[in-house]
């Protein structure tokens, strides 16, 4: 739904009968959203308040067509300070409602990411029941084999929706096996010695770390190379 609201220019205007008015500025209708004018018939010192439509249309008067409220200029010096400041209000409200919008799309995206983060907790054991899965070297010819073979492809192409649905969700999975390790992303919980492998760097993944928007939401627990 639009909520823009539209502009008549401020200032001094004659209604088709002769009557001199005033715009002030305009509105909108709080149930109906239709936009409004509001004006003052100069005359009587009356408010009054029209629809935008009506306002603008034109009215047939002796056969001849013409405007119902026709511009005559801009209002007495003393109120253009007052324009501006309904000018800069206007401004203001919408504003308002950019930064209004943009925190609707941000909460929208933090409660996205939280509904990924139970996720998490699941990916990993899943990850940790991948990790044990049976050697398949001396059996791989054999029909057992060869169903279990299916079955890891399958496994794995499960594992694989995982990791998309946690990406569209604006979970980012944390690196770790064979990465330097980093305490920004990473949490030690012991240390091994590893032939060939320079200290520091990630041996195995214990338990797997999260990212959201750039930010750790959980720290991903690795033993490291000493």
């Amino acid at each position: 739904m639009n909520e823009d609201i539209k502009i008549v220019e401020p200032g001094l205007y004659k209604h088709y009968k002769g009557i001199e008015c005033k715009v002030y500025f305009c509105a909108k209708h709080s149930e109906t959203l239709e936009d409004l004018v509001v004006y003052e018939e100069l005359n009587d010192k009356t408010f009054w308040v029209r629809p935008l439509e009506m306002f603008l249309e034109n009215v047939q008067v002796d056969g001849e067509e013409k405007k119902r409220f026709e511009y005559i200029g801009p209002a007495p010096e003393e109120e253009k300070e007052w324009k501006t400041e309904y000018l800069h209000a206007l401004a203001d409200y919408d504003n308002l409602k950019k930064n209004v919008a943009k925190e609707k799309s941000e909460m929208g995206a933090f409660a996205k990411g939280m509904a990924g983060v139970e996720f998490t907790g699941v990916y990993d054991n899943y990850k940790k029941a991948l990790a044990h899965r049976p050697n398949l070297d001396e059996i791989k010819d054999t029909a057992t084999g060869k169903n279990l073979e299916q079955w890891i492809m399958g496994v794995e192409y499960i594992k694989k929706q995982f990791v998309t649905a946690l990406s569209e969700m604006g979970v980012e999975e944390i690196t770790t096996v064979g990465e330097k390790f980093n305490p920004e992303y990473h949490e030690a919980i012991a240390e091994e010695v590893v032939e060939g492998a320079e200290p520091g760097i990630i041996i195995k993944e214990v338990d797997g770390g999260y990212k959201m928007g750039g930010r750790v939401i959980k720290a991903a627990k690795v033993i490291i190379s000493k």
